[in-house]
């Protein structure tokens, strides 16, 4: 399987290049317009089949212990004016699961991000909503022409139209219906708890992007700090981007040699 990996900024992949990897990496640079251009270019120039999104979870709920790398399974884009889900299309990779937020421009810390006196330039939206990519993405060699199709679900709209009805008020809170509209209450039961909250600028774009193109995608967060307010000491980024990249190679390593040596595999 071509494989590519894609960091944010070049301090997240630092760790994971120095381990001698010969998977492809690319630097997106850090703003929407830049992954998406870096997303586009990376398909175009190596025709992968999964996108790996790799990086640091410095806002985060503070509900994960500093180090721990998480598989970011849903992407809610808060920044337009309503919330978009946007969901994985890679493998489970048997990682701790979270639940991505890009920030917006009215996030509180009362919403799961951590202490109120963060920098409040750590919250400010990106104002270039994915779905403007997607056009790019469309008729691309690596997939078929899905920009028209590609389907932006509102969370609560497209999900939960079976379990709508309020004359079932008095059953909902045996069988957990009413939990049933997260994307990760699709079980029913009551018990279900919410996955941990980590920002990600990139990851609804990743998603988006993805399906366009009709290829797999993942995304990986290593926790930064134990705060989650945005703030970290170079030795806490340090640390997170050589766990990061030791999961890396630990989930992708050997694929990655039989692609060296195979084009094929």
């Amino acid at each position: 399987m071509r494989r590519i990996f894609i960091f944010p900024t070049i301090e997240e992949a630092k760790a994971f290049i120095l381990t001698g990897t010969k998977a492809p990496v690319f630097v997106a640079g850090g703003s929407a317009a830049e992954t998406a251009a870096c997303i586009v270019r990376a398909v175009r120039a190596k025709r992968p089949h999964h996108l790996v999104l790799a990086g640091f979870a410095q806002l985060h709920d503070g509900t994960l212990s500093p180090e721990t790398v998480v598989e970011v399974v849903t992407a809610r884009d808060r920044t337009g004016c309503e919330e978009h889900l946007y969901q994985t299309t890679g493998p489970d990779l048997g990682l701790p699961l979270a639940d991505g937020v890009v920030p917006g421009p009215d996030e509180t810390a009362t919403e799961g991000y951590g202490a109120e006196e963060a920098a409040p330039e750590a919250f400010e939206a990106e104002q270039t909503p994915p779905e403007a990519f997607e056009a790019e993405a469309a008729g691309e060699p690596n997939g078929p022409n899905k920009a028209a199709g590609t389907e932006v679900a509102d969370e609560e709209d497209e999900t939960d139209g079976t379990e709508e009805p309020d004359d079932t008020d008095d059953t909902d809170g045996a069988d957990g219906a009413d939990d049933a509209d997260g994307a990760d209450g699709a079980d029913g039961t009551d018990d279900t708890e919410p996955l941990p909250k980590v920002g990600s600028r990139e990851g609804a774009l990743l998603f988006a992007l993805a399906e366009a193109f009709d290829i797999e995608a993942s995304e990986l967060r290593v926790i930064v700090g134990e705060r989650g307010d945005g703030t970290s000491t170079e030795q806490e980024r340090q640390l997170a981007g050589q766990q990061l990249a030791r999961t890396l190679q630990r989930l992708f390593g050997e694929q990655t040699s039989a692609e060296a040596r195979s084009p094929e595999a």
